[in-house]
């Protein structure tokens, strides 16, 4: 069986992106339950939470400069943050998504430093999961396969 070393190595990154905490078990389950009709839908899920998640840590960044910050607003995008993360088992995102909204809640201005924590982390996923989608499609059968990212 030619791709028994491209699926070892497709188990090892699960198990790393596991023990890393990048993602949670419930992200896998999501995989498995994907229809063989899209087999790539989760695949775009983490590309619109990524393009989502930008354009809101724009928005946040944009309302930490007024004066007064709307705090409220703010708190309002975050927890959008929190539903996408949580919804795709993004585990490391969730936590910094947690710690920018106790800053919120706290009402720490100064705090701001967890956005960018919270955008390195985000493209830390982005990266991670397009290296393991890429083995996932290359493992895929040839018939599979041709259908390719319908992105």
């Amino acid at each position: 069986m030619e791709n028994d070393p491209l699926r070892q190595q497709i188990a090892a990154m699960k198990q790393s992106l596991l023990n890393e905490g990048t993602v949670e078990s419930h992200f896998f389950h999501m995989e498995q339950h994907q229809s063989s009709k899209d087999p790539n839908i989760l695949e775009r899920e983490i590309g619109l939470l990524y393009t989502n998640s930008m354009n809101i840590t724009n928005n946040i960044e944009q309302q930490l400069e007024n004066h007064p910050v709307d705090f409220t607003a703010i708190t309002e995008l975050v927890q959008q943050l929190r539903g996408m993360s949580a919804r795709l088992g993004t585990k490391k995102v969730m936590e910094r998504v947690l710690a920018l909204l106790a800053c919120c809640h706290e009402r720490h201005v100064q705090r701001k430093l967890s956005l960018p924590v919270l955008k390195l982390e985000l493209e830390t996923l982005k990266a991670r999961l397009d290296s393991y989608f890429q083995l996932v499609r290359q493992a895929r059968p040839a018939n599979e396969a041709e259908a390719g990212p319908s992105q």
